[in-house]
This record gives C-alpha cells, structure tokens and sequence, in this order.
C-alpha cells in the first residue's frame, strides 16, 4: 500500500474512505496518479471538495450519493 502518512502506519483518511475516486485495492487516488495521496489530505488537514496542487482538477466525491435527473411533473390538461 502507498498511502502517505509521515512515516507511521497508514490508513486512508475518513475523505478517502468515502471518496468514489479511491481504488480501494490500491489505496491511490486518480487525483495524485502514481504518488502517495499527500498527508495534509491524509491527515484531513485540506478539504480535498475544494482543488489541490497537483490532483489533476479530480476532488473529493462521495461514493454514496448519485445525482439522478428527478422525474418529469406530469402536465396539467388546463
């Protein structure tokens, strides 16, 4: 596993956990591509919803929620 946590034991951070962008085999994120995801995120020091150095415009999305287009009203025959 290549998950960055300064030099201790690693887990990924409760954002990473619940992010729809972590490989969960891995533990990496298409954000940092082949780099460890870094520590200021790892450590919920930065927001990853809002843009980070070098993560490639892809930021936190929680893997549990789907936007779905809602259901057409039907018409009203005035």
């Amino acid at each position: 596993m290549n998950v960055s946590c300064l030099g201790r034991v690693a887990v990924p951070s409760p954002q990473c956990l619940k992010c729809k962008h972590l490989n969960r085999e891995t533990l990496k994120c298409p954000a940092f591509g082949d780099k460890p995801i870094p520590d200021d995120i790892q450590l919920n020091l930065s927001d990853h919803r809002y843009p980070y150095p070098s993560d490639h415009d892809i930021q936190f999305e929680d893997r549990h929620i789907q936007l779905v287009d809602a259901p057409s009203a039907p018409s009203r025959g005035n």
